[in-house]
């Protein structure tokens, strides 16, 4: 092998080196080859840089690493004679210039978009950009693409210095990558933001413990960098709440490299992001988080058997260190409360005293006490019961005789002689036999008196044992499973009766709605228009239970005027815990700026609220027609969300002891905002369970009770959580109430039964938290839930004439301009027996028109408009197909309103017989009408099931080409008459559609008359949007919302399950994580339903 020499190459160049911006780029090869005669053939390129184009892929960039300028390891290997040498040893000693004043600048470039970024002091330049991270890892910068994180900088460097082939080129300045700071959330979770101290909290409600979260983070406006935080150093820190509402430190978290933290308990968390170069003038940002309970939760604690002669915290305490998460505030205890900043250490105060970080009760006595912590979203109390042990007690008294007795021998042990010693010996040791047969004595009578006791109990309350003795022997998820048997099903009406009703020109056959009508309330029975309320008795109660629709502002009078004639005198009105409603529902329910109810005055006397319940308690007196001053007692509870349970059974049962303490025998009536659900079902199956156990003897199935109420008013299904915390409540209530006594055998029935309930929730929120209100509902969704449908597409929002010509005045003054002119080409509503709601009726311009114009500009549309995730909105036109004579109008309000989508819900056979117009050209490439012209722009294509697209855009003659809308028409073709298509894919395809287009634009949604497939459409979008945008789901609300803007909308039971079945189809990934095949069988019994009405109204047409 040759020997070869190792060359040592030395370059002086003259170079301006910045020390703000310490690079060059160098061509290795030309230089050596200008500077040196050794036989070089080649130079590889350095590893650590990208090329910045193809025909320079011979640039080097170099970092200076420090100020002597000498730099070393640049070029990499080099080849002679076909053979590699590594060597190192070879630099360039650079000669430093002075650098121009204007070079030194620390200008910044925002990462968050992707402009191109202006160095001043390269001026107007054509320049290569290089970008340095903080590794020093260096490469060439596309700001149209490339990703820029934390730290970085970018150079300029003159594109002509690469084409004048400059041996080292320098850089004309750089910039600072900087990017406004995130917001910090928790991914897939539903969040809350609280304020507390002026401090912005985000509140995760979590149900159990040792689950793990990822924090992410949130941009405000879109970034073209989203991944520029992503090696940022970040801090996890657990923080104290204290008082006057601070927080201190607490300990440092661990946290994953994918930024996941692991919750094991109810506690704060305090994020922080570090970054002293990201934005100016902020180094870091901090955001906390409380993973805790619900506002207002209580925790009871197993009986506390305590010896007083101990030490101090293990008598009656509260703890002040008991949760991290809250301060101690008050203690409550024999009807009586005081604040803990009354007590200093050790001074007594109600025979509480304060020792080191506990309060303590020092009355030797059974007490419960009610710990009261404050903490950021409401108080959080703990129920600590203590009971003292009698047989401390005795051991007290015999300990204090043998300490006298060893005090004597002590003293006198000397003076005594040998016989007196064997005397006292042998004194001792009868005493302390004496001492054994007496603690044994005490404890045996102690298990006799608890067995006599327990033998009364059974004798008084032998039902209630018996049930017992059945029920902790039963695995708790077998005895669930068991209530859905057919025994415990209400027996299902054999024989429906069915009319026919007409909405436009469509017909369909329902049910006539009758079979609850025995258990209708006396006042309602000969009422035309009903207001549904149902007596539901039990076997034996304290009281009668009415479970009620809920009120409409249209009909708060017949409401009000129902609750005087049947004597109620207390109403438990649970809400749907969507603020919006509920606030609204609220000014109804109190006849405020209630244009309906003028006959109705109602005074709050007084109002107050049940913290540990969030529970607002309203006394009203209430005056219509000849009645005056009835005083009737309102409880609405705001935390009972829907789809789940109470927080604590503790709950459940303090509420039905309020309402108990404060009606007398008169009855109680119960609503939520629509129609009753399983909350209102749960209190009442309580209420009747425990009373009628108790009041006879001869119950020992409380299922039968359950099967009774089910009977009297449909909708009363239970899902399996429900069922166990249902059981769970009845049993700690007989409990509470001495009738069964704590033992092993209920802790460990408690024990199982929370470890099922905790079992089944974790299993729906670890599939998606944020659906897991839809999740839940589908979960008990069945035959008998699916049957409660019928009522309620019959009575949600359904009013009598006299008030729809109110509510619709401008449809029936149109109506009537229609029949007094009788002019022929002018009729612009199809039918009249679908009024339009004046409240959401959208002119075809946003000008106002007055009264007298209607007519002229009438348009048969209602809009809808709400919100959707991302703190954005959607809007929907409801409209009936246009006629010939309103054309003009229908082109004027999708041009005005920038429609971006119309979906048409009319076949073909419906076009033959008159139904309705083409408006859109079809086989032609444009459609004249007035000064509107509407241009085909795509052909037709095939979506799926029958549902086709075309693209089209709509203009106005002379108007110029930026004003043109352009729009989506999705015609569903194969669309039954009735809506019930067989599957469920055509209305998927077209929501699907929907969703990936803008939502800044409305969408139009019409069928013949615009009532009943266009209400399936919009129900179907309204409940999709709702559950991606984490709203508790109900679809009898949703519903009802619908309702309230476009009147009769989905008019039948088969329509709304059609709605219904293609939201299954939508989410059936996240059903079958339920259950195996948990979606066909849901699938199964919701198609066999619509099966049976799409038969009905078959009927119809052979006739």
């Amino acid at each position: 092998m040759e020997d070869i020499d190792k060359p040592k190459v030395l370059l002086n160049v003259p170079v301006m080196i910045n020390i703000y911006h310490p690079l060059i780029l160098t061509n290795c090869q030309k230089q050596l080859i200008k500077y040196t005669s050794k036989n070089i053939r080649s130079i590889k390129s350095f590893n650590n840089y990208q090329k910045i184009k193809k025909n320079e892929s011979k640039w080097i960039i170099v970092y200076l690493n420090s100020i002597d300028l000498t730099l070393e390891n640049l070029c990499g290997p080099i080849k002679k004679n076909n053979k590699t040498l590594n060597y190192s040893d070879w630099g360039f000693p650079l000669t430093l210039n002075q650098l121009p004043s204007s070079y030194n600048e620390k200008k910044t470039y925002n990462a968050q978009f992707r402009d191109k970024p202006i160095i001043l002091s390269c001026g107007n330049e054509d320049l290569v950009y290089i970008s340095k991270n903080e590794n020093r890892i260096i490469k060439d910068f596309n700001y149209k693409k490339d990703q820029l994180y934390k730290g970085d900088m970018i150079y300029g460097f003159r594109r002509k210095n690469f084409l004048n082939k400059t041996d080292i080129v320098q850089p004309c300045g750089g910039l600072k990558v900087i990017h406004k700071f995130p917001k910090i959330g928790i991914k897939d979770k539903n969040e809350r933001k609280i304020i507390v101290n002026k401090i912005e909290l985000k509140f995760i409600k979590i149900l159990f413990a040792n689950d793990s979260y990822q924090f992410q983070y949130i941009f405000e406006n879109h970034t073209s960098n989203p991944n520029f935080f992503k090696y940022t150093n970040t801090t996890i820190n657990e923080e104290k709440f204290i008082e006057n509402d601070n927080f201190v430190f607490l300990r440092q978290k661990t946290i994953n490299s994918d930024k996941k933290i692991i919750i094991d308990s109810f506690q704060i968390i305090n994020f922080i992001l570090a970054c002293s170069n990201c934005e100016n003038n902020k180094s870091t940002i901090e955001q906390k988080f409380f993973f805790g309970p619900s506002e207002n939760t209580t925790i009871v604690r197993l009986s506390i058997f305590y010896d007083p002669n101990v030490v101090k915290n293990i008598k009656p305490n509260c703890s002040i260190d008991e949760i991290s998460f809250g301060y101690l505030n008050l203690i409550t205890f024999n009807n009586s409360t005081f604040n803990v900043n009354e007590l200093k250490n050790n001074t007594f105060f109600k025979n509480f005293t304060k020792t080191g970080n506990f309060i303590v009760y020092d009355k030797n006595v059974d007490i419960t006490l009610n710990c009261t912590y404050k903490t950021p979203t409401g108080y959080y109390y703990i129920v600590k019961k203590y009971k003292k042990s009698i047989q401390f007690q005795r051991n007290k008294i015999n300990l204090k005789k043998r300490e006298n007795i060893k005090k004597f021998n002590e003293n006198d042990v000397e003076t005594l002689s040998i016989n007196n010693i064997i005397i006292i010996i042998v004194i001792l040791i009868f005493s302390i036999l004496f001492i054994i047969c007496g603690i044994y004595y005490l404890c045996s009578n102690k298990k006799f008196s608890r067995f006599f006791h327990v033998r009364k109990l059974k004798k008084l309350y032998p039902n209630i044992y018996d049930f017992w003795n059945f029920v902790k022997e039963v695995d708790i998820e077998y005895y669930i499973e068991e209530l859905k048997d057919k025994n415990c099903l209400p027996k299902m009406v054999s024989k429906i009766n069915f009319k026919v009703i007409m909405s436009g020109c469509d017909t369909f056959k329902i049910s006539d709605g009758e079979h609850n009508i025995k258990s209708i309330v006396s006042s309602q029975k000969n009422e035309d228009k009903k207001f549904y309320a149902h007596y539901v008795y039990s076997i034996a109660p304290d009281r009668t239970y009415i479970i009620s629709d809920g009120p409409r502002k249209e009909t708060i009078s017949i409401f009000w005027k129902m609750i005087i004639l049947e004597k109620v005198s207390t109403i438990l009105f649970i809400s749907s815990q969507i603020s919006e409603i509920d606030s609204e529902f609220i000014k109804q329910y109190l006849n405020v700026e209630c244009q309906f109810s003028d006959e109705v005055t109602i005074f709050i006397q007084d109002k107050y609220v049940i913290k540990h319940l969030t529970t607002t308690v309203l006394r009203l007196k209430v005056s219509i027609d000849e009645y005056q001053d009835y005083p009737v007692t309102v409880f609405v509870v705001d935390n009972w969300g829907i789809n789940e349970i109470l927080e604590s059974s503790t709950n459940l049962i303090d509420l039905y002891e309020e309402i108990r303490n404060e009606t007398d025998e008169s009855p109680v009536l119960i609503h939520e905002t629509n129609m009753s659900g399983s909350r209102t079902f749960t209190f009442v199956y309580f209420a009747s369970i425990v009373e009628s156990f108790i009041n006879n003897k001869k119950i020992v199935d409380p299922m039968k009770i359950v099967k009774a109420i089910k009977e009297q008013r449909s909708g009363g299904s239970l899902s399996s959580i429900e069922s166990a915390f249902l059981l769970y409540c009845i049993i700690e209530y007989f409990m509470l109430k001495g009738i069964l006594l704590e033992d092993e055998n209920t802790i460990l029935f408690m024990s199982n039964c929370t470890n099922y309930i905790r079992s089944l929730q974790n299993k729906i929120l670890s599939i998606d938290e944020k659906k897991s209100s839809f999740l839940a509902y589908i979960n008990n969704l069945d035959l008998e839930k699916i049957k409660a449908f019928d009522d309620l597409i019959q009575r949600t929002y359904i009013l009598p004439d006299k008030i729809l010509k109110v509510i619709c005045s401008q449809f029936y003054y149109a109506l009537e301009e229609e029949k007094l002119n009788q002019l022929k080409g002018y009729k612009k509503i199809r039918y009249e027996n679908v009024p339009l709601l004046d409240e959401f009726y959208l002119y075809y311009s946003s000008n106002h028109v007055t009264l007298q114009q209607i007519y002229q500009n009438y348009l048969y549309v209602n809009h809808f408009f709400y919100p959707i995730k991302n703190n954005k909105y959607r809007k929907i036109i409801m409209s009936q197909a246009p006629s010939l004579e309103s054309f003009v109008n229908f082109y004027k309000m999708i041009y005005e309103q920038k429609v971006s989508i119309i979906v048409a819900l009319v076949n073909v056979e419906e076009y033959n017989s008159g139904s309705w117009e083409i408006y859109f050209p079809l086989n032609q490439m444009e459609y004249v009408v007035g000064d509107f012209v509407i241009n085909k722009v795509s052909e037709k294509s095939n979506i799926s099931n029958g549902v086709y697209a075309i693209k089209y855009l709509l203009k106005i003659k002379n108007y110029p080409p930026e004003t043109n809308v352009y729009f989506t028409l999705l015609h569903y073709e194969g669309c039954p008459t009735d809506g019930l298509a067989t599957t469920p894919e055509g209305y998927f395809s077209i929501y699907y559609t929907i969703l990936s287009s803008s939502c800044d634009r409305p969408i139009l949604i019409h069928d013949t008359a615009g009532i009943s497939r266009t209400g399936i459409m919009s129900l179907i979008t309204y409940m999709i949007d709702n559950i991606e945008n984490s709203r508790p789901f109900d679809p009898s609300i949703d519903l009802l919302i619908l309702r309230q803007h476009r009147y009769g909308a989905v008019a039948t039971v088969g329509q709304f399950l059609m709605a219904l079945q293609v939201v299954c189809y939508y989410y059936k990934n996240f059903i079958d994580k339920l259950e195996d095949d948990m979606y066909i069988k849901i699938n199964s019994v919701l198609s066999q339903e619509i099966s049976f009405w799409r038969d009905r109204n078959s009927e119809i047409k052979k006739k």
